[in-house]
């Protein structure tokens, strides 16, 4: 019996070492004599590598869904203030139809408007005028570089929503003209309601 608790005695010593929370090892990387796993155990006998892993936290189901709706709210919101900028764009880029503009023209168009109730008389191509009003033909010519004297100064307003390639930018010189005026140009048909023809004076 004595010989058996010798024997054995210094086995239940080394495994009540092993398992006790004293045993206190300052900087010892090694493996478990128990379970055959690393271990390290810092100056109070805890387990450095077990309190790690308790540290890292995964992140909580909840928190990622409200992370990812957070996200999606955004981008909602930047999409609707695009939309808004090019809804904005678009309007810019149609004349307003409570605006009085011009065209200057011979009094042969003139009767071609007043007939189809088009600019240009619903041709096809570009349709240029102006918000500006002048007092003669000359004037008129120059500040807008015209290839010809207009004989009358037609005054209108817009009843469709033609799109402007150009809207209300500066003239050119062009044909001898000095330019400097401002004028519209749209290659879409101009439904206009006439309110006055003025000849210009000779």
């Amino acid at each position: 019996m004595i010989k058996a608790i010798k024997l054995f005695f210094p086995l239940i010593i080394f495994f009540l070492i092993a398992t006790s929370g004293t045993f206190q090892v300052s900087n010892h990387n090694g493996f478990s004599p128990l379970f055959g796993e690393p271990y390290a155990f810092d100056g109070h006998g805890q387990n450095i590598q077990l309190a790690k892993a308790k540290s890292v936290r995964t992140p909580k189901k909840k928190k990622v869904k409200k992370k990812e709706k957070k996200q999606k709210a955004l981008e909602q919101k930047k999409q609707i203030q695009f939309e808004k900028r090019r809804k904005n764009k678009a309007e810019k880029n149609k004349p307003r139809g409570d605006k009085t503009y011009y065209r200057n023209m011979s009094k042969k168009e003139a009767q071609a408007v007043k007939e189809s109730g088009k600019l240009r008389g619903g041709r096809s191509g570009e349709t240029f005028f102006t918000d500006s009003r002048f007092k003669t033909g000359e004037k008129a010519k120059d500040r807008l570089s015209l290839p010809e004297k207009p004989e009358v100064q037609m005054e209108f307003e817009i009843k469709n929503k033609p799109k402007l390639e150009k809207n209300g930018v500066k003239v050119e010189p062009e044909f001898g003209g000095r330019g400097g005026g401002k004028e519209y140009m749209t290659k879409d048909p101009v439904k206009v309601e006439i309110k006055n023809v003025q000849p210009f004076k000779k």
